[in-house]
């Protein structure tokens, strides 16, 4: 089960479309046989993303994305693979600097915190290349059409 959190705020000034999102993310999920796996994503401000970063990151700035790897396999049957925190604060801007919809910008996010749970790496040249490819082809697929 995937469950987004978003404040009320930004439901109402941003149309965030959990449906495709979950859609996108189950996808993915079962692309690399995560299927049963239960994913947290938390949208939410540049204040609390930062907040974030500086306490779990001990980097002290607004970021798009942090993902927290759990990898529960819970004696009681719950498998929990992490959670996701995604700024749409920081997309909106984002999204019009690339000339992109805030949709777009946002789905990167959430996919590329994905694929930080299931093990992508992009500290190195060769894996950001890598894990660049890999979304490209997951945002094309599901979220570009």
């Amino acid at each position: 089960m995937i469950s987004i959190n978003a404040s009320q705020s930004f439901r109402r000034i941003l149309p965030v479309e959990t449906r495709l999102i979950k859609k996108v993310l189950q996808s993915v999920l079962k692309e690399h046989k995560h299927a049963r796996f239960d994913l947290s994503l938390a949208l939410v401000d540049n204040r609390t993303i930062r907040k974030l970063n500086r306490r779990y990151l001990k980097h002290n700035r607004i970021t798009d994305v942090i993902a927290f790897p759990l990898m529960d396999d819970g004696m009681n049957g719950d498998k929990v693979l992490g959670e996701i925190v995604v700024s749409v604060e920081k997309a909106v801007p984002e999204a019009r600097r690339r000339k992109i919809t805030v949709r777009q910008e946002l789905l990167l996010y959430c996919v590329h915190g994905l694929l930080h749970l299931l093990g992508y790496d992009d500290g190195s040249p060769r894996a950001r290349r890598r894990m660049e490819k890999k979304q490209a082809a997951i945002l094309s697929k599901y979220a570009f059409k």
